[in-house]
């Protein structure tokens, strides 16, 4: 018989044994059993040197983290997702990552989902047009990197993310404005660039503030990349279907 706290702890304690060996990580903020709604905590990322000990002062930031074990075969990377939790983290949480952690045949697989505040935005609104009530939603999910540097160089960029898209910014997407450009946002050591670009991208467009006379960046959609210079779809277009210029890394 399966026993879920049991197999809750294996997931848990498998994010951290992956983690342990990068000095610069902190993951005791993850809880065990964690009785806390929506989120079971998260991952301290430090900017240290040496012997150099974790304080507030070199904190870089905090990623929260939701973690879910399984000992059911994860077929082509997929995984479900509860729709009150992906509402719980549009209200309460500005982006997040998303592990899945199968046993199945006592095989340890560990997956990973990026969850930024327009991931979720898009998910829910794709539920809506939906004719029939869902529950659950089944997701994509990637396999973490061998190197956890690599992870956590996906983190930085996520926080990036995270940082252009708060609320009050996601909130001018729905509003019909002139476009200069529309650009991915990418941020990377070069090292890991490849495992960043294939964890998914994230699209803005450009718009001139009339007030400052500034560009600002909307977030507009985001994207799946199936080479690191190839795009999936070769027609990239807006809400209403017209046809756009092809986006350009920055």
């Amino acid at each position: 018989m399966v026993n879920p706290k049991k197999t809750e702890e294996q997931a848990v304690n498998a994010i951290k044994f992956y983690f342990d060996a990068v000095d610069f990580v902190d993951t005791s903020k993850i809880a065990i059993n964690d009785k806390e709604p929506g989120l079971d905590g998260v991952i301290d990322v430090y900017s240290v040197k040496d012997s150099e000990q974790f304080s507030k002062s070199n904190l870089k930031f905090s990623m929260p983290v939701q973690v879910k074990g399984t000992t059911k075969k994860i077929t082509n990377n997929k995984h479900f997702v509860q729709v009150v939790d992906l509402s719980f983290y549009q209200k309460h949480s500005n982006g997040l990552v998303y592990f899945v952690v199968s046993t199945f045949n006592h095989e340890r697989r560990i997956l990973f989902r990026k969850l930024a505040p327009l991931d979720i935005k898009e998910i829910l609104e794709k539920i809506q047009l939906g004719k029939e009530t869902q529950k659950a939603k089944t997701l994509s999910f990637t396999m973490v990197p061998n190197d956890p540097k690599a992870l956590i160089n996906i983190f930085n960029d996520l926080h990036a993310q995270q940082e252009r898209q708060s609320r009050n910014v996601l909130d001018l997407s729905e509003i019909e404005c002139p476009t200069e450009e529309i650009v991915a946002k990418v941020t990377s050591r070069p090292k890991y660039l490849e495992d960043t670009i294939s964890s998914g991208v994230y699209f803005y467009r450009k718009s001139l503030d009339s007030v400052t006379g500034k560009n600002i960046l909307i977030p507009y959609s985001s994207g799946k990349v199936a080479d690191i210079f190839e795009l999936e779809s070769g027609v990239i277009s807006d809400r209403h279907g017209n046809s756009l210029t092809s986006p350009r890394l920055q």
